[in-house]
């Protein structure tokens, strides 16, 4: 068995007191050779570690000398760091021969650089604090040396993680309305010095006008936004370890403007005297819920009339242009504009056109013509009116002429009279024809005449005389 060395050098101290004794003695120098007062002993297995901090295979093996057992006992393996922290490590050492005090150890990383050295405390352990250990992954090994060289060492992995940083972000829309969903966009990547973009995660948290409201998606949808709300979005990038500084935007929500109407005139089949009304085929509606104004017009032949504003009216009423009547194959449109009581008004909206159809007034209740009257229907609500012969007037009102009155019209000999668009010639008595020429009839040639045998007829005009005969009385 290998004496230990702090006990040869007793040993020897010894040897050399008895050896100056005896030569006082006279009985000569007797010399100690420190090499042969141990036998030589087969070569030993030193211990190292095998990765988790705990001794395993010697690194340099001595004869009869087993290298020290090294154990890390702080930090753990595989623990993680944040940069500048102070990590305090300590490694139990032990050595079959030397004492604590004579065993040399030394820290490093796995670049070669010294974190620390010096000898093992007097408990056994080796121990200090730095914060000086680079960002990123490395591999610590303790190096214990005894006094024959033998080295035993023990390793283990440690992560300096730096955490990422802001990512640069937006929420989309920018200026939203109650109509829009809101939408994390992130604009720039968070950067992180341990690994890729590509590997951290993000997490959200939304507020609604600076309270917390539970929702951590990336999308807030508009169902839950409401006009004057502001919303804030915070983000911190993630990695497998910990998560980077809080970042944040903000948007407010906005009036939503209202959704604009689908139009058609009804009914489809319009003429100049129809009722028409400008109905919403889709009707308008608010997001926010706002009560609408609508601005009403009509146009015929792209004139807009300035007098209708209503959302029903009548064809009659409106023209086609200043101080012009609106006539059948005029085109018709109606149009809104439409408005919330907050936001600016919407484009115009206007309905598909209608052709304008004739309408038959001369066979309607609506006739401006004299019942006598000969009607004819025009492009227009006007008719031309047309009095017959008989008649005098415009048409639209006719009186009947008097033909008997110029005196004319009948025979001499014939009574005229007036009848609804004309005259009747009647001969008197005593004449005979149609009125218009009446001829006497000789009554003395006529057996039916009042004359007596002892008269004596005479015929005139439109009548007879009778005259007694000489003698008679």
């Amino acid at each position: 068995m290998r004496i230990p060395n702090g006990f040869l050098v007793v040993i020897q101290a010894v040897i050399a007191s008895a050896v100056a004794a005896l030569c006082l003695s006279g009985c000569g120098e007797v010399k100690v050779d420190p090499s042969t007062s141990e036998p030589a002993a087969d070569a030993a297995t030193d211990s190292t570690t095998n990765g988790d901090g705990v001794g395993g295979k010697a690194d340099t093996t001595t004869g009869g000398n087993q290298a020290p057992t090294v154990s890390i006992k702080s930090p753990a393996n595989d623990a993680v760091f944040s940069p500048g922290q102070t990590i305090s490590f300590a490694a139990k050492v032990f050595d079959d021969f030397d004492s604590p005090d004579l065993i040399k150890v030394q820290w490093k990383t796995e670049t070669g650089t010294v974190l620390n050295e010096g000898k093992v405390g007097a408990s056994g352990f080796s121990e200090f604090d730095t914060a000086n250990i680079t960002d990123g992954a490395h591999k610590i090994t303790c190096l214990a040396t005894d006094t024959a060289g033998a080295v035993g060492t023990a390793e283990i992995t440690l992560l300096i993680n730096s955490p990422p940083g802001s990512p640069g972000i937006e929420i989309l829309p920018a200026a939203p309305t109650t109509s829009d969903d809101l939408v994390v966009h992130i604009v720039t990547p968070a950067s992180d010095p341990n690994r890729s973009s590509k590997d951290l995660t993000y997490s959200y948290a939304w507020f609604k006008n600076d309270v917390a409201t539970g929702e951590t998606g990336k999308t807030i949808a508009n169902a839950l936004t409401a006009k004057g709300e502001k919303w804030t979005v915070k983000v911190k990038a993630k990695d497998p370890k910990t998560e980077g500084p809080e970042t944040q935007a903000s948007v407010t929500i906005g009036n939503a403007q209202p959704v604009t109407p689908t139009l058609a005139i009804t009914p489809t089949a319009v003429d100049l005297l129809t009722e028409v009304s400008c109905a919403t085929a889709q009707p308008a509606s608010d997001a926010d819920g706002d009560k609408l104004e609508y601005e009403w017009s009509w146009t015929i032949n792209q004139y807009t009339n300035p007098g209708a504003t209503t959302q029903l009216v009548s064809v009659k009423d409106l023209l086609s242009g200043p101080k012009q009547s609106v006539k059948a194959g005029d085109v018709l449109k109606c149009a809104v504009v439409v408005k919330d009581t907050v936001g600016p008004a919407l484009p115009k909206v206007e309905s598909a056109p209608v052709t304008l159809q004739p309408f038959d007034i001369c066979g309607s209740a609506f006739s401006p013509c004299d019942d006598v009257a000969a009607c004819q229907n025009t492009n227009t609500l006007e008719a031309i009116c047309t009095c017959p012969v008989g008649y005098f007037g415009d048409g639209k009102v006719c009186f009947d002429t008097d033909e008997c009155l110029a005196g004319d019209k009948c025979s001499g000999s014939a009574a005229c009279d007036n009848t609804p668009g004309g005259f009747k010639c009647k001969c008197k008595p005593g004449f005979v024809g149609d009125g218009v020429t009446c001829t006497d009839i000789d009554e003395c040639s006529k057996p039916t005449n009042a004359c007596d045998l002892s008269s004596a007829c005479s015929n005139t005009a439109g009548g007879y005389d009778c005259t007694c005969q000489p003698g008679f009385g």
